[in-house]
This record gives structure tokens, sequence and C-alpha cells, in this order.
């Protein structure tokens, strides 16, 4: 490291004038109790409980260089200690009405709670919340060569760790980064219109609604330095329509796959006071095929074509 040492024991390279060390020591445990209930042919019952906790320590540490050596930067230091806890419950009742119709339908309240611990500054946060989570499906099947079903599901995408933790991380001595213990989780909404055509061809129409989207926009302060920090920004939207074929040839020994979508997107919000109002389209298609040379051997051989246009 002295070939980066002047003189005066200051460091030329601006990248070795500080360092950290972001340990992390993780405790989880988790439980789950079920129980299936077949009324008749007809109707049957799942109902159950999960739930869900862990311990994250992370004890982090930034030492800057001063007059020939290392010491360490209590303004940049902390230890952080978080607490996270979930309990929920499910319910969902499956039904075979006739030979064409079927349908399930569930329900799955759930209930979150943190606690952050900052022990260098001696505070504290805490946050939660409680969602009901509904969902559903419905097939019709007329035959074997059509089917037809629709979902609806509404589930949660809790912030991650690291986005809660608000210790200040540094990835070169102009930027650094850190997380928002308030954050809420966002709500997604999804609905899927599907056909099954000659059980090869999928047609799918699907829709999806984020809430309380997150997003770290790149903030550049007056003094040039760069900063993220997530925030829940606002709505996230997307109409998506797909195609997949899949077919089997050569008494079984080959198969080709081809999947196609056009997805249209919508962003809308305000992250940190970044005006996000981003609207587009993107599209996909691929080719997939796989011959099988020895099973015994388990020797195949595979070849593809995967092609994205530009998004616009």
């Amino acid at each position: 490291d002295m070939d980066y040492v002047n003189n005066n024991n200051e460091f030329i390279d601006i990248y070795y004038r500080f360092k950290q060390e972001v340990p992390q020591v993780s405790s989880i445990w988790s439980a789950k109790i079920e129980y299936r209930h077949k009324f008749n042919d007809k109707h049957s019952l799942n109902l159950g409980a999960d739930t869900y906790y862990s311990n994250i320590d992370n004890d982090d540490k930034v030492w800057t260089w001063d007059n020939g050596g290392y010491i360490n930067d209590e303004n940049r230091t902390n230890h952080l200690k978080i607490k996270e806890s979930t309990t929920a419950m499910f319910l969902s009742i499956r039904s075979n009405w006739n030979q064409y119709f079927s349908s399930t339908i569930g329900i799955r309240p759930e209930y979150t709670y943190y606690k952050g611990e900052q022990h260098i500054t001696n505070s504290d946060f805490t946050n939660n919340y409680f969602k009901l989570l509904p969902s559903l499906s419905i097939g019709y099947n007329p035959s074997k060569n059509h089917a037809l079903s629709y979902t609806l599901s509404n589930r949660i995408t809790r912030p991650s760790y690291s986005l809660l933790n608000p210790f200040r991380r540094y990835t070169s001595p102009e930027s650094s980064s850190y997380g928002n213990p308030y954050l809420k989780p966002s709500n997604n909404l999804y609905q899927s219109l599907n056909y099954t055509l000659y059980g090869k061809n999928m047609f799918s129409i699907s829709y999806g609604h984020t809430t309380d989207a997150i997003y770290s926009p790149q903030i550049i302060k007056g003094d040039n330095t760069i900063e993220m920090s997530p925030t829940n920004y606002g709505k996230e939207k997307n109409l998506r329509l797909s195609y997949n074929f899949y077919s089997s040839y050569w008494k079984g020994k080959a198969y080709i796959s081809v999947d196609a979508s056009f997805t249209h997107y919508f962003f809308k919000g305000n992250a940190n006071g970044v005006v996000i109002d981003n609207t587009g389209n993107k599209f996909d298609f691929g080719i997939n095929n796989m011959l099988t040379i020895s099973e015994k051997n388990q020797l195949y051989f595979s070849v593809g074509i995967y092609f994205q246009p530009k998004v616009y």
C-alpha cells in the first residue's frame, strides 16, 4: 500500500483513503402448520398458519487514513440490529364443480413487525403493517384439446434488510448509498387469462399493478457526490401478451420450445424529489432445441436463439 502514499503520509489514490467492513450475523427461524380436509369428491379445504422470525446483526465499521494510519471514523461507523417477525394464516377452498369447471378461492392475512436498534447512537425505530391478501383461480376445460384459466393473486414484496439498514455504504469516495428503515412493502396485484390449445400452444394476457413500488434514485449533491436511498415512489403497471409453444419429436428424443412476448409498462411517482413518469414497450422472442444424444451417458445437445430489440 505504501506505493500510494506520498512523502506526507497522505494517500495519492483517493480509493485508499478509507476502508470499511460490513460483517453480518443472521439467525432465522420459521414454522408452519397445515391441515387439509376433503369434504367430498368435489370440495376440499386447506387451512393453516406459518411464522417467520429473523435477528440480523450488522457491526459496520469505517476507517479513514490520518497521519500515516487508519483510525475509526465515528461519523460513519454503525452497529445495527434488526428483529423482524411475520405471522400469517391461510385458507383456501378448491371445488371441482363438474368435468368442465373448477375453482380455488383463498385468503391470507399477514402481520409483520420489526424493530431496529442503533447501538452507536442509542436510537431505535419500529414499523409494522397488516395485509389481507386474496387469491382466486378458475378453470374451464371443455375438451382435452382446449383449456381456459383465469388467476388473480395479491402479494406483497417486503424490502430486504439491506434496503432498511440506514448505515451509509461507500462504493467509491464520491458515491454512497444508505437504507430507509421506514420503507413499506410493495403491494402486487396480478391477473392472468390463459388459453391452451392441444396441450402445446399457450396464449396468455396478464396485467400487473404494483403500489408503493420501491426505487433508489441517484441524487447528485452540491459537492458533486452521488448518494442513493430507497423510497416508496409510486405505481408500476404492465400489460403482457405472450405465446408459448412446446413439442417433442424424433420419438421423444428431442424437443423444441418457442417463447414470444410483448410488454407495455408504465412507471409513475416521485422518488426523493426525482419525478418518475416512464412509459415503454418491450418485445422478447426465443427458440430453443434440445436433442438427446445418449440417455445412458447423459449426453445432450442444445441450441437456441434469443432476440430482444431495443426497448422503446
